[in-house]
């Protein structure tokens, strides 16, 4: 019996691909459910940030989604900027290469165009004023950050090897939270009444009051 529970056990880990391999499986389902938890903080960050693009004049807008555009049909489109992606962030990983956990961390999250282009602003605010430019940051900053975000999930991808991709979604639900929060923070210095502290505080609340609201659903009698 116990021979034949042995062969039962090897037959079913080789069927879902666990033979000599069970902790990963076990850390790539936890990784995965910790993804799902993330995901209520991911859209409330994102919504408020959206709220807060649209009380910009138009033209900010308008920037801000035609660069996200532009990237995309780019990318689908006509070639896929890996080199350029590539070389910045290897001068990321050079930056950071005093402390090995966190540079890889500022590979995967730090955008470094986007930070770039962020400092250069202030430069040509200087030379040629506000109104004249900041429409075209707005744009290379929105084109660059998404670059970023879009070249950095297909690499987290191509090292993912799990059947759930538990670590895929977590790495990229931080990647986003970090660079969303960061270009709050950019776009909040540089735009007129965009708060880097809303998508922040109102996004955590949507996070926290969802969670409430599935835990009262599901697990308090009524």
């Amino acid at each position: 019996m116990a021979r034949q529970e042995l062969v039962e056990k090897a037959e079913f880990e080789k069927a879902v691909g666990l033979k000599g391999n069970l902790g990963s499986f076990i850390i790539s389902i936890f990784k995965f459910i910790l993804s799902i938890i993330l995901l209520p903080l991911v859209i409330g960050i994102t919504k408020v940030f959206l709220q807060q693009l649209y009380r910009q004049p138009q033209y900010i807008l308008n920037n801000f989604v035609f660069a996200v555009a532009t990237y995309l049909i780019l990318h689908i489109f006509v070639c896929q900027p890996r080199s350029l992606y590539d070389f910045g962030q290897r001068i990321i990983g050079r930056l950071f290469s005093f402390f090995v956990p966190l540079r890889r961390a500022a590979y995967h999250c730090l955008p470094l165009y986007a930070t770039l282009l962020f400092i250069l602003y202030f430069v040509f605010k200087a030379i040629f004023g506000y109104g004249n430019i900041i429409g075209y940051f707005v744009f290379l900053i929105s084109f660059t950050a998404i670059m970023h975000l879009i070249l950095t999930a297909a690499y987290l991808k191509g090292e993912s090897l799990g059947v759930l991709k538990g670590d895929y979604f977590l790495s990229l639900f931080f990647v986003y939270l970090f660079e969303i929060i960061l270009i709050s923070g950019f776009l909040s210095v540089i735009l007129k009444g965009f708060s880097f502290v809303d998508p922040v505080k109102d996004g955590y609340n949507f996070f926290v009051n969802t969670h409430i609201s599935i835990w009262r659903q599901f697990f308090v009698l009524k």
